[in-house]
């Protein structure tokens, strides 16, 4: 009983966490463009950082929710 709380308790955290990691990059394009929904793409794929960050950022959610 104990294993399948725990574990529907790691895979709600791992559900969480992934999104989180998901949608943070989308986030912070939002808060550099001053909240304009117009202007989050161009935010994200403007430099190497933001474009380092968003892939990274994505990679680490898609690999935490393949994880069972």
């Amino acid at each position: 009983m104990t294993t399948q709380i725990q574990t529907k308790n790691e895979n709600s955290l791992r559900k969480v966490s992934s999104v989180g990691l998901a949608v943070l990059p989308v986030i912070v394009a939002l808060h550099t463009s001053g909240y304009s929904f117009t202007e989050v793409p161009s935010t994200l794929v403007s430099g190497v950082f933001p474009i380092g960050f968003t892939i990274l950022s994505w990679t680490l959610a898609a690999i935490i929710g393949r994880k069972k």
